[in-house]
């Protein structure tokens, strides 16, 4: 049993990658498996270590494996991946390699952290609010689309958004 252990997780829909290093960097295991809630745990807990740090690299499931890893673990980063030059700019890029660098950075302390709740309301709220701004960046598009389409047809005098009414839509139509 290992005092300390640094965990690289290099996390994907499909399967992750998890890779740890002792307190001396030395390499303990690199294991792949399918992307689940009791696969993460699994591989997780079966590891060997008083003091378990634990990284992982910002993106869609970080939120979630960070939700699921955070009881099973000493501590848990999210990193901003756009920070770790090691690991993004690297010529060598595969899934075992990158979660070793995540671990040795982790247990160099190189890593920037972002911000994650384990609070479920705050990620709610986060969920809703994304899913908001995704609505008017859409809406947006299709206003211009809609616009686009006006001036195919020729009539180019559309000031405000009157021209995106129903009700005076036909006023345009018309002309």
């Amino acid at each position: 049993m290992h005092e300390t252990l640094y965990l690289g997780l290099d996390a994907h829909t499909r399967t992750c990658v998890l890779a740890a290093i002792d307190q001396s960097g030395e390499r303990v295991s690199a294991t792949e498996f399918s992307t689940s809630e009791s696969g993460l745990i699994h591989e997780v807990t079966r590891l060997q270590g008083q003091f378990k740090y634990l990284a992982l690299e910002e993106s869609s499931l970080a939120g979630w494996v960070a939700g699921v890893l955070r009881p099973h673990v000493t501590h848990l980063i999210v990193c901003n991946p756009f920070h770790n030059a090691l690991i993004s700019q690297s010529n060598r890029k595969d899934d075992f390699t990158d979660s070793y660098k995540l671990a040795r950075l982790l247990r160099l302390d190189e890593l920037t952290s972002v911000y994650h709740t384990d609070e479920d309301h705050r990620i709610d709220f986060k969920m809703a609010v994304q899913q908001y701004l995704s609505f008017v960046e859409h809406l947006k598009r299709l206003n211009l689309q809609l616009r686009a389409k006006y001036h195919q047809a020729g009539i180019f005098n559309m000031t405000g958004t009157k021209v995106l009414s129903k009700r005076t839509r036909d006023l345009y139509l018309n002309e």
